[in-house]
């Protein structure tokens, strides 16, 4: 799961003053940060019921973030914190539907924009062991055979059906 530091700015008169909390990312994020806003404003603003002027919430700032996927955009890259959720969201479903789909869902994602992971595969050591695995699902070949097969020539042509992204070792296999 993703987590986001935000610095919030508040102002009284002309006074101002920030503060900083953490966030688990998630799809109610900005009802988070705006709830987070209002408590504290309401809290100053209890404190110091003499004062003519409220403390009132004036935005805030994306300080820093920390993510589950190496391959993970971060809120920067989207127009909101809403959208990024959905993302994080997105990815951590795939996670707990897949065997790294996690990984495997950010990498699409950030190379077609594409957030359906019916196509994924899986992840292998390489390309040519997810032939080999392919190959031996489909074809019925005695042990005597198989030193005879060119699995490098075998991965080369099933590369046109498959998109490939390589990433911390591993390769992760999406159907075309």
């Amino acid at each position: 799961m993703a987590t986001v530091t935000i610095s919030f700015n508040f102002s009284r008169n002309l006074e101002t003053d920030t503060d900083e909390n953490e966030f688990d990312v998630d799809t109610d994020i900005i009802s988070c940060i705006e709830e987070y806003a209002e408590e504290w404003c309401n809290d100053r603003n209890e404190e110091d019921e003499e004062a003519e002027d409220l403390w009132i919430f004036d935005g805030y700032d994306v300080l820093d973030f920390e993510t589950d996927y190496t391959e993970q955009r971060g809120p920067h890259d989207f127009d909101n914190l809403k959208e990024w959720a959905e993302y994080c969201e997105a990815a951590d479903n795939a996670e707990s539907s897949y065997s790294d789909g996690g990984n495997a869902y950010c990498l699409r994602y950030n190379d077609t924009g594409d957030n359906d992971m019916e196509e994924y595969v899986g992840f292998y050591d390489s390309f040519e062991e997810f032939a080999e695995e392919n190959f031996d699902d489909f074809e019925e070949c005695s042990d005597r055979l198989r030193p005879y097969i060119d699995f490098e020539a075998y991965a080369r042509d099933l590369s046109y059906d498959y998109t490939t992204y390589d990433s911390g070792g591993n390769v992760y296999v999406f159907h075309n």
